[in-house]
């Protein structure tokens, strides 16, 4: 061994998007996850959860993963008030300019760090299928693809990858429709194909970047591996065939270890997740019909006509595949156009100038966000009750909408549920307390909330029946996130015991920045020595 390799160390941070740390130790314990369990087992790591923000998703968590601030980021997708249009995580060009906002230079990879397949950046130094930079990618940051491609044994090993992951994925479906396995969505048209891409593709080629990093040394490096969400988000939290990905994923763990031996530094593995996911048959499906369906009923009466726009949407995974395609231009081939255009038949409702739309529905997960495009401010509860008399109460009375929130000119934000409210800059409570039944943290996460300026006019969230652990998702996904109830709220960090946390409990993205930001810093102290 060298000295420069016993001298400077390095980080690794795997990202596993969408995995509860209930999950994960219960896969350990299946022997899905051997490498993982071996190094907690063993004692060289530790394992701790964390409570995610009020919106446990992946725009708000990586902006506060990596650059240390999600202010102004109260969902997957919302509409901003004085844009008069729909911001959308999976859209390449809002989430640039969400990086614009929320980074000052100083991310988790700044100087000389790498990120590969994220959201956003981190500010670092090279990326590669980063969504938050397709529109300024280097020759540098593109070498990867390259090298990649060229190797006649990568290309043969993908192809046969993503051909045996599309019968895979073929044979899980079919298996949950012969066992009459509820709930599950339908999974037709060319998911197999975006899955193969989310699976076998992505989880390859960052991998592979991964370990040209390792060895040219970079000092941090950050990798999210999207696979499991995509799975769960179909199939659920649990099944086999989401338990096959995490133990695929696992098993790269493993070799990692291998390259870690030649490398350049003495590399150190931090294992993560951003948020979890939290079963439950839809909204939609328990009810026959749609959240926007249920707010065009109570706004709608024999005098007043409102026009109602749901939340149509591109694939949540569309940025993963628009960030690879933008980077090495697969969108020019055939097969690149025809996912494309898949992807983009969902769009957002056109809102705005173009097409009045009176009211937006949108939706993360089993967190709602309603808002009336026609009012410049964010209305109040008072001005709603007036505007709107059997709106609020007919969405809490609804069985599957556990309590909404709205801003009182009065009293500030309240949370109203079935059988009592809560005053949330107080904390009085009439009643029974309508948050009772969610995470402890989210009082606090919504009194943050509020202070949006992107906040909507009325934030809903779904009942969560915690006899049964099912949330009720706005969005048609057998395993959701985005909202709070349940595992979604109860990310996992497994970090190496050398490393100190220097707090008890890590309660937002924010905070574990700066836990990440404090390693990182080692790094720099033991390079400069």
């Amino acid at each position: 061994m060298s000295k420069k390799h016993e001298d400077q160390l390095g980080i690794v941070f795997l990202e596993i998007d969408g995995l509860a740390g209930k999950v994960l130790k219960d896969a350990m314990n299946l022997g899905k996850a051997p490498n993982m369990k071996r190094w907690f087992d063993c004692g060289s790591h530790n394992l701790i959860f964390w409570d995610s923000d009020l919106s446990s998703q992946t725009s708000a968590a990586q902006a506060g993963i990596l650059h240390g601030n999600n202010f102004g980021i109260p969902a997957f997708r919302w509409y901003d008030k004085e844009k008069r249009d729909i911001v959308v995580s999976s859209s390449i060009k809002d989430v640039s300019q969400l990086e614009k906002q929320v980074s000052d230079g100083k991310g988790l990879l700044s100087n000389g760090g790498t990120a590969r397949a994220s959201l956003l950046s981190g500010d670092a130094s090279q990326v590669s299928m980063t969504a938050s930079r397709v529109f300024d990618v280097t020759p540098d940051d593109i070498k990867s693809y390259y090298l990649y491609f060229l190797n006649p044994y990568n290309m043969l090993r993908l192809s046969s990858l993503m051909a045996w992951d599309w019968v895979l994925e073929k044979k899980a479906a079919w298996s949950q429709r012969l066992r009459n396995e509820e709930p599950r969505i339908n999974r037709g048209g060319i998911y197999f194909i975006l899955r193969s891409l989310m699976t076998i593709f992505l989880r390859d080629f960052s991998l592979f970047a991964l370990k040209r990093d390792m060895h040219s040394g970079v000092p941090y490096i950050y990798v999210t591996l999207a696979g499991y969400d995509e799975v769960s988000h179909h199939s659920g939290v649990e099944r086999p065939d989401t338990l096959e990905v995490l133990r695929k994923l696992d098993r790269e763990f493993g070799n990692l270890e291998k390259v870690a031996r030649n490398a350049a530094r003495k590399y150190e593995f931090v294992v993560l997740s951003d948020h979890g996911h939290t079963q439950g048959a839809t909204f939609k499906d328990r009810y026959g019909e749609g959240l926007e369906d249920v707010v065009r009923r109570f706004v709608n009466g024999s005098e007043n006509k409102y026009h109602v726009a749901g939340y149509g949407t591109k694939h949540e995974s569309a940025y993963y595949i628009d960030a690879a395609f933008g980077n090495y231009k697969f969108s020019n081939s055939i097969l690149g156009q025809r996912i494309r255009n898949q992807l983009n038949n969902n769009q957002q409702y056109i809102v705005g100038k173009e097409e009045e739309n009176n009211i937006v529905v949108l939706a993360s997960g089993n967190l709602g966000l309603i808002s009336f495009t026609t009012i410049e401010h964010r209305l109040t509860l008072e001005e709603i009750m007036d505007g709107f008399p059997g709106l609020l109460a007919g969405l809490v009375e609804h069985p599957g909408v556990g309590f909404v929130m709205i801003n009182s000119s009065l009293k500030g934000a309240v949370a109203l549920g079935k059988k009592g409210k809560i005053y949330l800059s107080t904390g009085a409570v009439e009643g029974a307390n309508p948050l009772g039944d969610y995470s402890p943290v989210t009082r606090q996460n919504l009194i943050r909330t509020n202070t949006f300026p992107n906040a909507p006019d009325i934030l809903v969230v779904s009942t969560y029946w915690k006899d049964l652990d099912e949330v009720a998702a706005f969005e048609q996904q057998v395993a959701s996130h985005g909202g709070v109830g349940g595992e979604q709220s109860k990310p996992f960090i497994l970090y190496p015991r050398e490393f100190q946390l220097e707090t008890e409990r890590i309660i937002g993205a924010e905070a574990v920045y700066k836990v990440f930001k404090n390693w990182t810093a080692r790094c720099k102290e033991l390079e400069i020595k």
